[in-house]
């Protein structure tokens, strides 16, 4: 009996020790993690001191609470930074201020675009990480050619997903420095033929860098500049779909087009040579190439971001939809979506979206009428949807943005900033997409037949409109009578 009485003292000395050193473990983890966050706290709170070089040699030095610490590179040697310089991109009638590619380096996050707000002052930087890159929201430098530099703001963890592997949006903001600020004023510094070579550095990590970042100056400095309705999207292997495309949104009161080409070879810029020549089309050199790992969706997203932010001060609106996507109000006594937007109301300021849902339109699979069958755009060959649009959120949504109150966007939606109003696609507005004769799409098919002649006859109207309008955009690239064709899917009969 006293050994199994004994037996039983040692099991609950034993259990009480399990104990004890399992609250033990926590409390050490706990303290590490509040260790780690203060940490954190420390880098964030670097904005609030002092950084500048010393002396002759490469060492930045900050100055934290008093003390003097050494955040910068006084060895060459240890050295492991990436020098980008040669990632300008200068196609014909493109532009220096862009990337030729994403840029990567060991040990930083992967970087799209780099730009200088006018507006706001600061250097912006766009890109994406993996989430076990959690560096990536630590403090970052921004190196100017006069020897200045700034800390990052604090970088919102962006906590949504996209892509088979897991990838996430980085935006990383500095305040320009007072003395480079200064030396930019009334010069060309940062100008197309001219622009600023930056250094992105980690702060924690400062081995680890990229060095001779191209970037330009964006946002317009007078508010009258300042367009109301702007289009944006990213395209490859579309080039002969846009005629019809961009003179639908002109009609509908875009003020300017920002089109991202994809395309290596930079064919786009030839289709579009007379709507950039006139002032109403911008076409980015954008053939990013999106990580093994990773599908087009990475680069579309980048773009996405880089669009927004880098025209958030210049245009109050931005369309963001594909070639192949039409949006249109359901008034008919107010076809135009700047009258809808106008005749919406106020938009409350929690507000940085209106939602647009998808509703696909395509033609009978068989019995097609040779008008239709052989019509010269894509709207008119395309008369049929089905009985339902597409159920919302469920990657089919376009939007149109407010992207001063947006920090992160995802093709469909806000990643991080304001709410979204999703528009009555019956009774507001709806997204018209041909998806079927996109060409990486060409075995889409819809499954129940409705005919709906809306479109066809508003691209009557904008016809009609295009012959008649003193729209100098419109004068100066459609001749009046001439038809307005795109590529056709179809071989035409013989005549």
């Amino acid at each position: 009996m006293r050994s199994l009485t004994t037996k039983f003292i040692q099991l609950e000395l034993g259990f009480r020790s399990v104990i004890f050193f399992s609250l033990l473990l926590i409390g050490a983890y706990v303290s590490l993690s509040a260790f780690y966050f203060a940490a954190q706290d420390t880098s964030v709170d670097l904005k609030r001191n002092t950084i500048r070089r010393e002396n002759s040699d490469d060492t930045i030095w900050g100055y934290f609470k008093d003390s003097k610490m050494a955040i910068g590179l006084g060895d060459e040697g240890d050295d492991v930074s990436c020098d980008v310089s040669y990632e300008t991109s200068t196609p014909p009638l493109g532009s220096r201020c862009y990337l030729r590619d994403r840029l990567k380096c060991p040990g930083m996050p992967t970087i799209h675009s780099a730009f200088i707000d006018v507006v706001t002052k600061q250097v912006v930087f766009t890109g994406t990480i993996f989430l076990s890159e959690g560096y990536a929201i630590e403090t970052y430098l921004c190196e100017f050619p006069d020897g200045s530099s700034s800390v990052s703001d604090p970088i919102l963890n962006d906590t949504r997903s996209f892509g088979g592997q897991p990838q996430f949006v980085i935006v990383i903001t500095f305040p320009l420095t007072d003395s480079y600020l200064k030396e930019m004023e009334g010069g060309t510094i940062g100008t197309d033929q001219n622009p600023v070579r930056l250094a992105l550095r980690r702060a924690l990590d400062p081995r680890r860098a990229y060095r001779g970042i191209p970037a330009c100056t964006t946002g317009f400095k007078r508010a009258n500049r300042r367009n109301f309705l702007s289009l944006c999207t990213m395209a490859k292997g579309m080039d002969d779909f846009f005629r019809v495309w961009l003179l639908y949104y002109r009609f509908m009161g875009v003020d300017h087009a920002y089109i991202y080409d994809n395309s290596p070879e930079s064919s786009l810029i030839k289709v579009l040579r007379p709507f950039v020549r006139i002032g109403f089309v911008t076409v980015i050199p954008w053939a990013h190439q999106h990580t093994a790992t990773k599908t087009y969706l990475e680069v579309q997203i980048a773009h996405e971001n880089d669009c927004l932010w880098r025209h958030r001060h210049d245009t109050k609106w931005v369309i963001k939809v594909d070639v192949d996507e039409f949006m249109q109000p359901m008034d008919p006594q107010s076809p135009r979506i700047i009258d809808f937007i106008n005749n919406f109301g106020e938009i409350p300021p929690s507000v940085a979206t209106l939602r647009v849902r998808n509703w696909f339109f395509s033609k009978l699979p068989s019995n097609v009428s040779r008008d239709i069958l052989y019509a010269g755009t894509v709207i008119e060959r395309n008369p049929w949807r089905p009985p339902e649009p597409t159920e919302e959120n469920r990657g089919r949504d376009k939007c149109l943005v407010l992207p001063e109150r947006v920090h992160y966007f995802k093709i469909h939606g806000v990643k991080i900033g304001g709410d979204t109003i999703t528009l009555n696609p019956t009774s507001e507005m709806r997204l018209v997409h041909y998806r079927s004769e996109n060409p990486m799409h060409r075995n889409f098919r819809i499954h129940q037949f409705v005919r709906d002649d809306s479109m066809r006859d508003l691209w009557e109207r904008i016809l009609h409109w295009k012959d008649r309008t003193e729209d100098r955009y419109i004068r100066w690239t459609y001749k009046k009578g001439a038809p307005v064709d795109d590529v056709h899917p179809y071989k035409k009969p013989d005549t």
